[in-house]
């Protein structure tokens, strides 16, 4: 009688690559499940309920702010009590970032780490954007 073990083993990768796939005509679901890039990823240095503030020249002035009327960015708590929360980016200076909405009482200490990442939107998904255009700018 022969006997044998095997050990188990993970592999871990980043993904590369795309899924493509042709929808039929009618009612689709489409979700975005891979979040983008990203932009960056810090503790602010200060928060007031509309701002996280960072040291002097963290961001390019304006990066953020809203294009055609519609934000393009949103920050999200990371770590802390209230990691998962997120918060659209209204506009941003070369060291704070002004959010659409407000933080008073969640309880923020400061000490949490933010992430900023662009809004995934239509035409980032599809590679024939044209159709898609005023969609992506409602």
């Amino acid at each position: 009688m022969a006997a044998s073990c095997a050990a188990a083993q993970s592999v871990t990768t980043t993904p590369v690559g795309v899924v493509r796939h042709t929808l039929q005509a009618g009612s689709n679901l489409v979700s975005a499940p891979l979040l983008p890039a990203i932009v960056h990823q810090a503790v602010p240095s200060s928060l007031t309920a509309t701002t996280f503030v960072f040291p002097t020249n963290s961001f390019t002035s304006g990066a953020s702010n809203t294009a055609n009327g519609q934000l393009t960015h949103y920050i999200e708590i990371v770590s802390g009590e209230e990691a998962g929360l997120a918060f659209d980016i209204a506009s941003n200076t070369t060291d704070t970032i002004s959010i659409s909405g407000s933080t008073t009482g969640l309880g923020l200490t400061g000490t949490e780490t933010i992430t900023i990442r662009p809004h995934v939107k239509l035409g980032t998904l599809f590679s024939n954007t044209s159709d898609l255009e005023s969609i992506d700018h409602w």
